[in-house]
């Protein structure tokens, strides 16, 4: 496969691999926050979350311990009028949630019994492999048509004018917008964070790689991918990505999980 369907240099093989349907969402974030305020907010253990397929990722790592926050709820309580998450369950808990660090994706796909997919992983999917879609959606692979039904994008999500949180839709609103092997939302609602530090180089070739070198970094900043709601239809497309450090949080991000 390629990483970057603009690339051709960039090419990469993965090995098999599982990633959710769904971006995560308020409801299933909010067991996790349960759950580790129950075990005494104790991160991961050391090596968690490795991907046997990687020999060079060592799971979640004792430097992590302290770049995840105590209090996960204050973290993702990122403020109005985009905050997905509500201190009591409401009428968010189908949504995704958003505003939570690398490292509190990280600890929660661990948690959930995945990690975060890789670049390529999360890549694979949303161009449905050697087909190299366009957008998750693309049939043709090189049909470059996007409408409300595909994503929620460029604030379109509600069809009301301006942006708000509710076009935030719930998880899987949008089935015309489904990639090939059926993962919904690859594009809009959220961006979603993956394992790799940015670079500008990515790996190339390598198999089952990912880039988890901070040596590497520019910038010491980690790749989120897929548009998000507030995004146009341009960055909707495949082959885009974006970064930032991974202690920050943003209201247009949330994760998606992979699994061995």
């Amino acid at each position: 496969m390629r990483l970057n369907n603009t690339t051709p240099s960039y090419a990469a093989t993965i090995s098999d691999f599982v990633l959710d349907d769904y971006e995560v969402t308020v409801a299933r974030f909010r067991k996790f926050v349960a759950a580790y305020n129950a075990a005494g907010k104790k991160p991961p253990n050391a090596g968690a979350g490795k991907n046997p397929n990687n020999p060079s990722d060592a799971g979640w790592l004792a430097s992590y311990d302290a770049s995840l926050v105590s209090d996960l709820a204050a973290q993702v309580s990122c403020g109005l009028p985009y905050q997905t998450w509500t201190d009591n369950p409401a009428a968010n808990e189908n949504r995704p949630i958003n505003c939570l660090s690398w490292f509190t994706a990280e600890a929660f796909c661990i948690w959930d019994g995945g990690r975060l997919p890789t670049f390529a992983e999360w890549s694979y999917a949303a161009v449905g492999g050697a087909q190299q879609r366009y957008y998750p959606w693309s049939s043709p692979p090189n049909d470059m048509n996007i409408s409300a039904s595909n994503a929620s994008y460029d604030c379109l999500g509600d069809t009301l004018t301006g942006c708000a949180l509710t076009d935030i839709l719930r998880v899987g609103s949008k089935n015309d917008g489904r990639g090939r092997w059926l993962q919904a939302d690859l594009s809009g609602n959220v961006s979603e964070w993956v394992q790799d530090w940015y670079s500008d180089t990515p790996p190339s070739p390598c198999k089952g790689c990912a880039n988890l070198d901070p040596g590497t970094a520019v910038g010491k900043f980690r790749h989120f991918m897929g548009g998000s709601f507030e995004s146009n239809a341009f960055n909707q497309k495949n082959g885009g990505t974006a970064s930032t450090q991974p202690s920050s949080t943003m209201y247009t991000v949330g994760a998606r999980c992979a699994r061995n």
